[in-house]
């Protein structure tokens, strides 16, 4: 796995199976899954999600942890390859996420 040592700011780290936890991504770590949680049918090489534990929710991700999603709750409606959301307690939607956020 691609840990602290070898992911910097600028730096993505691809992930295959093993879990990027609280010891290996921090908050601007960006993990990049292929499968389970975040599988092939939500990120793309080009789609981002920062994870802690579990699935990024309103108790985890905060103002700088961002999620690319491709279907819910942030869809293919919402966010796309140049745009993410910023999650703070509800789904950030296209009113709440441009392409500079």
């Amino acid at each position: 796995p691609c840990d602290d040592r070898q992911a910097t700011t600028r730096q993505v780290c691809v992930w295959k199976q093993a879990p990027c936890d609280d010891r290996q991504a921090t908050t601007r770590q960006v993990c990049v899954w292929k499968k389970a949680p975040c599988d092939d049918r939500q990120a793309t090489t080009q789609q981002v999600c920062v994870w802690k534990k579990a699935p990024c929710d309103d108790r985890q991700a905060t103002t700088r942890q961002v999620c690319v999603w491709k279907k819910a709750p942030c869809d293919d409606r919402q966010a796309t390859t140049r745009q993410v959301c910023v999650w703070k307690k509800a789904p950030c939607d296209d009113r709440q996420a441009t392409t500079r956020q």
